[in-house]
């Protein structure tokens, strides 16, 4: 079923971390709805050789209680921060979920806790919390979070307690997590929630949750028209209260809206259309929570496409699509080095160049310190030095620094022939999908024009360079 190359262009650039050759076959192939189900599919499995490249880093598929007895792990767990950081760069580059993982980050903002607020726990919660629940509902995916050790940890939960109780897991839980401050609540609802969560700690050995009921605020709670006469006198009833208490917020009118629009803005624009927003709760409430319905109805609504370059590139998003269109190979420089030696730890591997280029953006996977997450409006990431650090790394990928393999422009454009015009435009062809807007290309024309040299062979290299160049600097590539 063939796929218009404006559709292409508006899902592929929304929905993942930037087109390539393969997945425009595949969306083109499959159509739009079949590709969704597809893409969110749970079962669907990653392909043979992401999945390898990701086997190398051992921590991944080991238990916490594992990874506490594991070397170099044992001895330098930030290390398994580290290897979540670097899986996580490389799933977003290579992976073919790759609305799968959008909808991962989407989440890991939605309900943040900081890449080095416990390294141990923070590797568990990406797995077993946030990616396992990701294609489920939000209700079971907020729960997860809400009993995680490291959820636990962050927002002090651990130290809540009848005879002292701490209100940040409580608080954030209505003003973050579900109903936001959309929603009127009163202090008395932050307080009774976290009286619900009071006494819900985890084993430090085996990293299992209890829950005791001697430190355990029993009686009567309500939050938010809710009620739970809460007895509190076992672990299960304290789960239970616990997870009512989430069932309840999660299904109410108010969290499907705010959940909606935060997705909207994630995904949309910085200010989507109350049609694309209430399609979406609608769908929300319908269905049970369940996130990928969500998702697909945003992709389908009408509003999603005339939004095409409405919402700007955040800076690893921005550099991880830029890599995706130069088609770079990053995997033969993947590797484990010497695990017992700290400071060869995955000396080499372009995974870790990559890595500090997202630092250098202020956008490194989930080391951001708030319950907030990242921020996602435009005016949050538009400053010129953040723009320069934008232009520096289509430098860097173009011409092969920082170790990089330099792409070979000639094949990737199709061996355009040695005119301005034509060049500029295979270029934008390739890496836009379609040509650039006459006001930029006339830019760019302009721009490439400004090469001169008498070696002709040397002259059609640099201007297909700098016509790769200024098309990563255009609006248009800044912008999705």
């Amino acid at each position: 079923m063939a796929v218009s190359v404006t559709l292409q262009n508006a899902v592929l650039a929304k929905l993942t971390y930037g087109p390539t050759k393969s997945s425009r076959a595949e969306l083109n192939k499959l159509g739009l709805d079949k590709w969704l189900d597809d893409q969110l599919n749970p079962n669907k499995a990653e392909d043979k050789f992401t999945k390898g490249v990701l086997g190398q880093f051992r921590a991944q598929n080991l238990s916490q209680y594992d990874i506490e007895h594991t070397l170099p792990y044992s001895v330098n767990s930030s290390k398994v921060s580290d290897e979540l950081a670097l899986t996580t760069i490389y799933r977003r580059f290579a992976s073919s979920r790759q609305v799968y993982e959008t909808l991962v980050e989407f989440l890991q903002d939605l309900v943040p806790t900081p890449l080095y607020n416990d390294q141990v726990k923070r590797l568990s919660y990406d797995r077993d919390a946030i990616r396992a629940n990701a294609l489920g509902n939000y209700t079971d995916l907020l729960y997860a979070t809400a009993l995680h050790p490291e959820m636990l940890t962050f927002l002090n939960g651990y130290s809540n307690e009848r005879n002292h109780p701490n209100e940040n897991y409580g608080r954030e839980l209505l003003e973050l997590f579900t109903v936001t401050t959309a929603t009127s609540y009163t202090q008395d609802d932050v307080v009774n929630a976290a009286r619900v969560f009071s006494g819900i700690s985890f084993d430090n050995v085996n990293m299992q949750n209890f829950a005791d009921p001697n430190r355990h605020w029993q009686g009567q709670v309500k939050v938010l028209g809710w009620s739970d006469p809460n007895p509190g006198k076992t672990p299960d009833q304290i789960f239970n209260t616990a997870r009512g208490l989430v069932k309840y917020l999660t299904q109410l009118p108010e969290t499907a809206r705010a959940f909606s629009l935060r997705m909207a803005k994630r995904y949309v624009s910085d200010t989507p259309s109350s049609s694309i927003v209430t399609a979406m709760t609608t769908t929300y409430l319908a269905s049970g929570a369940n996130i990928p319905e969500v998702v697909k109805t945003m992709a389908k609504h009408p509003g999603f496409m005339a939004s095409a370059g409405a919402k700007l590139k955040r800076p690893t998003e921005h550099l991880i699509s830029t890599m995706r269109a130069l088609e770079m190979n990053i995997n033969g420089s993947i590797n484990a080095g010497n695990t017992s030696n700290f400071d060869d730890y995955w000396r080499g591997s372009l995974l870790n160049t990559v890595w500090w280029l997202t630092m250098k953006g202020g956008h490194d996977p989930f080391n951001w310190p708030f319950p907030n997450g990242f921020p996602d409006t435009e005016s949050a990431w538009t400053n010129m030095a953040g723009q320069v650090v934008r232009w520096n790394n289509a430098v860097n990928l173009i011409m092969g620094y920082d170790g990089f393999d330099q792409p070979d422009l000639r094949v990737l454009f199709g061996a355009p022939a040695n005119t301005v015009a034509t060049i500029v435009d295979a270029a934008a062809t390739k890496i836009l999908g379609r040509k650039l807007t006459s006001a930029s290309r006339a830019n760019v024309i302009a721009g490439v024009s400004l090469i001169k040299s008498t070696n002709t062979k040397a002259l059609y290299g640099q201007r297909l360079q700098a016509a790769a160049l200024l098309v990563f600097a255009t609006e248009e590539w800044n912008r999705r």
